[in-house]
Order: C-alpha cells, then sequence, then structure tokens
C-alpha cells in the first residue's frame, strides 16, 4: 500500500518526459558575437578527416539531410567536396522526388550536423549524424581559434 505513492509519482514523472519537446534535429546554433568562419573551417576540416577515417571518401556517396547555409554548413561542404565526397544536396532530392518527400537515395550515407554551445563558456559540440548515429567531439573557442577538447565520441 505505501509503493502505491511511489509508483505512481514514478509513473507521472516518466510520462512528463515523454511530453517534452524533441530537440533541434539539425543546425548551427553558434553565438553570432563569437561566430567566425575560422572556427567553422577548423571544425569542418577536422570532421572531414574523421569522416575519411569511417568513410572512404572516393566510394562513399553523403545525402545532405538539410540546407547548409550557415558558415559552417559552408566550409564543410567545401571541405567534403575537396576531399572527393559526392553529395546530394537536399534541394537536388526534392526536385527529382515528386512526392515531395526528402527520400534518402540508395547506396547514399545520410548527414546531418548539430553545432551548440555546451553549459561550460567556451565550450561547442559538434554532432555529426551519420545514418542517424551520432559521432560527436568538444570544440574550445580560444580567441577565433577552434581547438579540440575531447576524443571523438561514436555511438554504435
Amino acid at each position: 500500500m505505501r509503493r502505491l505513492p511511489l509508483v505512481a509519482a514514478a509513473t507521472f514523472s516518466l510520462l512528463g518526459c515523454s511530453n517534452a519537446p524533441p530537440p533541434a534535429a539539425h543546425g548551427y546554433f553558434f553565438d553570432v558575437t563569437s561566430a567566425t568562419p575560422a572556427f567553422a573551417q577548423t571544425v569542418a576540416n577536422d570532421a572531414v578527416k574523421k569522416l575519411a577515417a569511417l568513410h572512404a571518401p572516393a566510394h562513399t556517396r553523403l545525402q545532405l539531410l538539410h540546407p547548409m547555409q550557415d558558415d559552417f554548413g559552408a566550409a564543410l561542404t567545401t571541405a567534403l567536396r575537396s576531399a572527393g565526397y559526392a553529395l546530394v544536396e537536399p534541394v537536388a532530392v526534392a526536385a527529382v522526388n515528386t512526392s515531395g518527400n526528402a527520400a534518402v537515395q540508395p547506396g547514399a550515407t545520410t548527414l546531418a550536423y548539430i553545432v551548440d554551445r555546451q553549459a561550460e563558456p567556451g565550450l561547442w559540440r559538434l554532432t555529426l549524424l551519420l545514418n542517424g548515429q551520432p559521432l560527436s567531439r568538444l570544440y574550445r573557442l580560444d580567441g577565433v581559434a577552434a581547438v579540440p577538447a575531447s576524443y571523438w565520441i561514436r555511438k554504435e
């Protein structure tokens, strides 16, 4: 009898968690006052080095799941193309797909990213989503330069 209120409280707590808004699916959430093209370029080059270790550039086609219109997205797209990756951009997929849904092309590895601030000041996280699996690394903002603050973390 004494456990019933405890079980009810735990159940309602879990229900509250399920109604929380989902995190942003992708994007570049870098503070505009701190954002520099040098930060974006350094992080993008580092990300491409890691991608090259996991997926061979000349043998991998990446389908971008969202437009890469910010500084980081532009730097990442340029670095990926320079490394030899074939990119399928969202606009091209929508033009080919008559249903209006962004369908994944056969044989393509999907790619999305999130760049967001961490609780500690000056600490930022890059998360690449490859076929939905996260690959993350922390960066510290030293002046205008990005310095890796952790190892790459990959969820399998």
